[in-house]
């Protein structure tokens, strides 16, 4: 009972002093100020708080004004049981000796379509059977608006993988499936044109790749699925750093039939451009 008249006694002083009270997330804002454009994943309790702050303004215009160029190689942030994943900027490229990596652009339509139908043959036995978004302009252009918007929001990171900077496209790397939280984690694909394998470009392309995975998004695992018949491909991955971890039975359709393949990873500990 003492207690209890001790607590009460100092709240009532404590309003008598003309202190305000204590309001519950009286700190986010400030928090999200201080987080160079972040979003916040999993957070579901404190949603309506971040909508409200949203739409006072101040935290909205800040997020408007960051640009690129407040980005250092970022990493996913836990606080509590929050992860700020960062936002990768659509117009980032990500340069090696030969090969680039940047977002897909909607004037890459008709490119991607004609390697895709040049290759058609050459990745049958190796790709899932694809849309008819790989063979028509129109849909294509969609498709890039639509992996355009999955980079903003966490979900997958389809990139081309140019010549140079500004050369044409020559193939794609992907990061898909991402998951947060405790997982950390993306599954890694990737193709090249015909005319252009077998020259170490898809290997440059996939080192970028998850330099991207470990140094920009912060990531911590990156997983392949690849046929135990695709001895090309089997030796990118290798080549990159990703061990094999298993066999996986009747994993994924191929060309028609339920194919077994080999379980490839790797994590940011091994990788040895990922910052400590």
């Amino acid at each position: 009972m003492a207690r209890a008249q001790t607590s009460e006694s100092a709240c009532v002083h404590s309003a008598d002093m003309g202190m305000r009270p204590r309001r519950r997330h009286h700190a986010l804002v400030p928090r999200l100020r201080r987080e160079p454009r972040s979003r916040i994943v999993g957070c579901a309790s404190i949603g309506q708080t971040i909508r409200k702050a949203w739409r006072r303004g101040p935290v909205r215009q800040w997020w408007n004004r960051e640009a690129a160029s407040a980005f250092t190689p970022a990493r996913a942030r836990v606080r509590g049981s929050c992860i700020f994943a960062p936002v990768l900027p659509l117009r980032a490229i990500f340069p090696g000796k030969r090969v680039a990596l940047r977002a897909p652009r909607v004037s890459d339509a008709p490119r991607i379509v004609e390697i895709r139908t040049r290759s058609r043959e050459f990745l049958r036995a190796w790709v899932p059977v694809p849309g008819p978004d790989e063979f028509d302009v129109d849909l294509a252009r969609a498709r890039i608006l639509r992996d355009r918007r999955d980079i903003r929001a966490d979900r997958h990171y389809r990139f081309c993988m140019t010549l140079g900077e500004d050369g044409p496209v020559i193939g794609r790397v992907a990061l898909t499936q991402v998951f947060r939280g405790i997982f950390q984690n993306a599954s890694l694909g990737y193709w090249v044109d015909v005319e252009h394998h077998g020259q170490g470009f898809t290997t440059e392309g996939v080192t970028l790749a998850l330099d991207v995975a470990f140094r920009e998004i912060g990531l911590h695992r990156v997983q392949a699925a690849i046929s135990p018949h695709n001895a090309a491909s089997l030796a990118v991955a290798r080549k990159c750093g990703l061990r094999d971890e298993g066999r996986a039975a009747r994993y994924l359709q191929i060309d028609g039939a339920w194919q077994d393949h080999l379980l490839l990873a790797v994590t940011a500990e091994d990788w040895p451009a990922a910052p400590r």
